[in-house]
């Protein structure tokens, strides 16, 4: 029996980035008002805006996290999560930048250690080479599958 390593591989990047998602998705659906507070301390959103996105943030990052888990809409899961992994990069680096260094609310809203945002970023950029490389790996077999079909043969496949 040949072991396909290509897609074990995939498989595992696949599962590591959806537990990843699923994981830190948890405390902050349970504590919501918490994750708000989080946002608050940003001060990148309207302070109108903080409970709207504590509440559909986490919801988001689960969906995509099980979707993943599961490949489930693989391709569109994989980039949303990847406009994620920006959107948080681009909120650690403004903070880093305005020098306000305070708890990123990624695992939970309860963080006692806070670490610098420099490390929150570094961790964050490893996160995104791992979706990187689902994103890219997804892509590629969406383009294998729809290679050398008429028009009328892919508008039949996306239908099933």
């Amino acid at each position: 029996m040949k072991v396909d390593f290509k897609n074990l591989f995939f498989i595992s990047v696949r599962t590591c980035v959806a537990l990843i998602f699923i994981y830190a998705s948890i405390d902050k659906i349970v504590n919501p008002a918490e994750f708000s507070e989080v946002i608050y301390n940003y001060h990148l959103v309207p302070e109108f805006a903080n409970n709207f996105f504590s509440l559909w943030l986490p919801w988001l990052e689960f969906v995509c996290g099980i979707f993943l888990l599961f490949g489930i809409w693989e391709l569109a899961s994989v980039s949303l999560v990847t406009a994620l992994m920006f959107l948080f990069i681009s909120a650690m680096c403004a903070n880093m930048v305005r020098g306000i260094d305070i708890s990123c609310g990624c695992f939970t809203t309860h963080d006692t250690v806070i670490k610098s945002v420099f490390s929150y970023l570094i961790r964050d950029i490893l996160i995104l080479i791992l979706v990187s490389v689902i994103w890219f790996i997804s892509f590629k077999k969406k383009i294998i599958i729809y290679k050398g079909k008429t028009s009328h043969e892919k508008t039949f496949q996306r239908a099933k």
